[in-house]
């Protein structure tokens, strides 16, 4: 089994159970699933902007314990999601 990293928009999609998500299904099984640091912390504050409650929070911080990397990366990226938003900052993909 491979690790993959998937992209932010593909992370979405299985989240939210889309039919975008439909065509990635058969090349994403049989491998292990990653996420990078930079589309949790992406995910997380698009949730935060649309004022998410707690459930719905601990519904996705749930999915991204599915993947590879969120334990490492999971109490950093929210923090910066968070400080991003309270700042009014976008979250820059090159910092």
């Amino acid at each position: 089994m491979s690790l993959l990293l998937i992209d932010t928009d593909i992370a979405s999609f299985i989240f939210k159970g889309s039919d975008y998500a439909d065509p990635y299904t058969p090349l994403l099984s049989g491998h292990e699933l990653a996420l990078s640091f930079m589309t949790v912390a992406e995910l997380f504050q698009w949730a935060i902007q649309r004022q998410w409650g707690a459930r719905r929070l601990a519904q996705l911080k749930q999915y991204f314990r599915t993947y590879a990397l969120y334990k490492l990366a999971c109490y950093a990226v929210t923090r910066i999601g968070r400080f991003s938003l309270l700042q009014c900052l976008p979250l820059d993909l090159n910092s």
